[in-house]
């Protein structure tokens, strides 16, 4: 199916014109930038190379792949659930003071009135920013 599939016909098109087969599955290997096909690519040509078992390579490497994709799956799915615990626990101390302030008007007035109140406010304010920046360093995860 495309678009492996017209990558293959040009890799053979380019065998036809001339280019050795490593050549041309280097350049679709470059083409493509993706890492499967890159790894596929080097399995190939090094198996050719030490003219090893290449169909017992080939089982293990797509057993391999087939793993790493599960795990990037998997890691896709945790990031996405940090990710939005990440936005709860960043709106909850929001919604907690408007809810306070609902219920109690007067609940927050000693956090104003004195110097200590303030400090432990911005305090407070800097901290929660401070962890929310850093959950989004760590949430942020090259695939």
């Amino acid at each position: 199916r495309p678009p492996l599939r017209q990558e293959l016909d040009l890799v053979l098109k380019e065998v036809r014109l001339g280019a050795t087969l490593e050549d041309a599955l280097r350049m679709m290997a470059e083409r493509v930038k993706s890492i499967t096909v890159a790894t596929v690519v080097t399995l190939l040509l090094v198996g050719r190379r030490t003219g090893g078992e290449m169909p017992g390579l080939l089982e293990t490497a797509a057993a391999t792949l087939r793993e790493m994709n599960r795990l990037d799956r998997l890691i896709r799915s945790k990031t996405a659930e940090g990710k939005l615990q990440t936005i709860i626990l960043a709106a909850a101390p929001v919604g907690l003071y408007f809810g306070f302030k609902t219920v109690e008007p007067h609940f927050f007035d000693p956090l104003y009135a004195s110097l200590l109140g303030w400090i432990l406010l911005g305090g407070a304010i800097v901290l929660w920013a401070l962890a929310i920046f850093t959950a989004r360093k760590i949430l942020n995860v090259d695939y």
